[in-house]
């Protein structure tokens, strides 16, 4: 009985230093956008659109309730090609391979 004991309190011990420590290291952050209006009315934060793709494409033409237009004139329009664009924002092109001008 006595070994039991000691056997539950070592894994209690254990189990909430390492609960505490997770605690403890997780920061939490603040999302500076949470919809595509907030994302509209934002000055702090530039939306990138890439030209001749389908996001430019539907907020140029989005007539209905629910558009946005304020993204796509608070935006920044990256006239350049899909790859050049990979290239740009991450230094890799499609299927993980490196992109050449």
């Amino acid at each position: 009985m006595f070994v039991f004991w000691w056997l539950f309190t070592i894994i209690t011990v254990a189990t909430y230093t390492a609960n505490l420590a997770a605690y403890l290291t997780v920061t939490l952050e603040r999302k500076p956008v949470n919809s595509l209006q907030e994302l509209a009315d934002s000055t702090a934060v530039v939306p990138l659109i890439p030209s001749g793709t389908n996001l430019q494409t539907l907020l140029e033409v989005c007539l209905g309730p629910g558009c946005f237009f304020g993204i796509l004139e608070s935006g920044v329009v990256l006239d350049m090609g899909h790859h050049h664009l990979l290239k740009t924002l991450f230094g890799k092109g499609t299927n993980d391979q490196t992109v050449r001008d």
